[in-house]
């Protein structure tokens, strides 16, 4: 039998190291920077997704458009709460930029032209969804 030697270096001459222990405590929501659910975000952020999105900043533009961003909202929240969407601020994100990009919305376009645009689109693809879900419902195809 032949004996197993392992080499475990010049461990004499060595200066101790000092190691770093992370903190085992509960992580808080200011410890980690998640984004919150579409529909929580409001909440979580003191501030509407969508005027994040569309790059309102300050409190004067956000009070300007209240209604019309509330408009914006209230058709996300319908599409999170039948199903038809997935309740995140990515999925929104994904849609928005589908409905600008099939609006051929540019940044440059002042801000009333582009929600009106935004708003009115929205309205349009609410009543298609109606007519498709009554079609759906009273048994014809699409």
């Amino acid at each position: 039998m032949t004996d197993v030697y392992f080499n475990q270096g010049d461990t004499s001459s060595s200066e101790p190291v000092e190691v770093e222990v992370a903190d085992k405590g509960p992580k808080t929501a200011q410890d980690v920077d998640i984004e919150p659910a579409f529909t929580l975000y409001k909440s979580a952020k003191n501030k509407s997704y969508i005027a994040d999105y569309l790059g309102l900043q300050d409190d004067y533009n956000q009070e300007a458009y209240t209604e019309e961003l509330e408009t914006i909202e209230d058709y996300f929240k319908g599409k999170v709460e039948d199903g038809s969407m997935e309740n995140s601020t990515e999925a929104v994100k994904d849609l928005l930029k589908k409905a600008e990009k099939e609006l051929k919305l540019e940044k440059s376009e002042r801000m009333v032209v582009r929600i009106q645009k935004l708003i009115a689109y929205l309205k349009f693809r609410q009543d298609v969804d109606g007519v498709i879900a009554n079609n759906k419902k009273y048994g014809y195809k699409d």
